[in-house]
């Protein structure tokens, strides 16, 4: 489970990727219409500065979860069992968890690493994606408590249903076997 946050090559290939598509979409935009290369790379660099707050703290979050989350902790507080009671608690862990799926990734892959298995995290993530605490009384004033309700029950049909489709790919996820 360690190696979910160690830097391998896989990983630097994978960075190295993404600048290389990055150099080739400017490079691109400068010969195809050099005139919307200054909007764009002025557009990226606002997105940047508006995320990276956030990104910092997501990070740092992390790496406090690191330092004082315990595997045990995880194992007695987290692990849910691979089963439809373990999968909608995990679903309802997701959906309760605040914030974007992107601000929740660091601090999934710390619990991860504390032992979380693959098929609760597929089915956290899926309830953290398709619902979230900050949503809910909007939904509810403007679409009304029925539609939240429906909304409630889909995102939690669909963290069980993901959690029990992980369980094949377990072993392969998990670089080892999930104890199910």
């Amino acid at each position: 489970m360690e190696r979910i946050l160690k830097r391998g090559l896989g990983d630097i290939a994978f960075d190295m990727a993404i600048f290389i598509i990055l150099a080739i979409s400017v490079v691109y935009t400068a010969m195809a219409d050099p005139a919307k290369l200054r909007p764009s790379l002025l557009l990226t660099l606002d997105s940047v500065r508006d995320i990276m707050p956030t990104l910092l703290l997501s990070i740092f979050l992390a790496g406090l979860a690191d330092v004082w989350l315990t595997r045990e902790m995880v194992e007695r507080y987290l692990v849910f069992d691979s089963n439809i009671k373990g999968f909608i608690m995990a679903t309802l862990t997701g959906i309760a968890t605040p914030g974007t799926l992107f601000e929740a990734l660091p601090f999934i892959a710390i619990l991860r690493k504390r032992g979380l298995k693959a098929s609760s995290t597929v089915a956290f993530m899926t309830g953290q994606t398709l619902m979230g605490p900050l949503r809910i009384p909007l939904e509810i004033k403007y679409m009304g408590l029925s539609y939240f309700a429906f909304r409630v029950g889909l995102a939690l049909l669909l963290g069980v249903a993901t959690g029990f489709m992980t369980l094949p790919f377990a072993r392969w996820l998990e670089g080892g076997s999930e104890d199910d």
